[in-house]
């Protein structure tokens, strides 16, 4: 279920924990704010929250709080934090390291596209994952790697190519494999676009021409499309 929220509407966390202390037990009202006020204060920032919708089923659920972050985003976007109740305490993750290391890993990545296309634009999307909580603001790739915690991100790569679909797709394996021993993994996505839609590409561009649950080539702005990983 799905459910629009205008404005916060906080509760303190001493009134939270007061009335937790007189029903005995934690709410999932209760789990969100404490999740919002953890993700505020873990990251330095005020967050919007956009909407939020339960998943999972009767025996597990979660809420996922869509949240927008001024300045770490840009409008339409959103990081996602998973509020859940567990053994009667609140639990949350969040995936807004997945923005903190976005332009630092597109640009590693668009490094290792161009040694196949002679022009690449990279777009990273890690608004599905959720994130250990030592990695805060200021926090690296590196810093993730220490604690083992798994970076895959939706990696969509633009390019401009007149190959055909075998040479295409062997420089797609390239880049897959150089991205693989260089441990920037990632679910890949290779669209060649003509050239004066390629320079017109930016990143609102980018989702309206190409989705990442399903690539659009009906309109003639997409010639060639790989899928592969850098992670098997």
């Amino acid at each position: 279920m799905r459910i629009a929220i205008k404005k916060r509407g906080w509760i303190s966390g001493a009134l939270i924990l007061s009335m937790i202390g007189m029903t005995g037990c934690m709410s999932k009202d209760m789990a969100n704010h404490l999740a919002l006020k953890k993700f505020e204060e873990k990251y330095g920032v005020d967050c919007e929250v956009i909407y939020k919708e339960e998943i999972g089923d009767s025996v597990e659920k979660r809420d996922e709080i869509h949240v927008y972050v001024e300045g770490m985003m840009e409008e339409g976007e959103s990081a996602i934090i998973y509020s859940w109740i567990e053994d009667g305490e609140a639990v949350s993750r969040d995936s807004l390291f997945g923005y903190i290391i976005r332009e630092d890993y597109e640009e590693a990545v668009k490094d290792v596209a161009e040694e196949q296309f002679t022009d690449a634009k990279v777009y990273a999307d890690f608004s599905n994952r959720s994130f250990d909580d030592v990695l805060v603001q200021g926090s690296t790739l590196e810093d993730a790697y220490k604690v083992e915690q798994k970076v895959i991100p939706y990696i969509d790569i633009i390019v401009v190519s007149e190959d055909d679909k075998d040479v295409f797709a062997s420089k797609g394996d390239k880049i897959c494999s150089a991205l693989k021993e260089a441990q920037l993994f990632g679910t890949i996505n290779i669209f060649a676009l003509p050239r004066e839609v390629y320079n017109q590409m930016n990143r609102m561009e980018y989702h309206d021409t190409v989705s990442l649950s399903g690539y659009k080539q009906d309109d003639g702005k997409i010639s060639e499309v790989y899928s592969g990983n850098s992670f098997e």
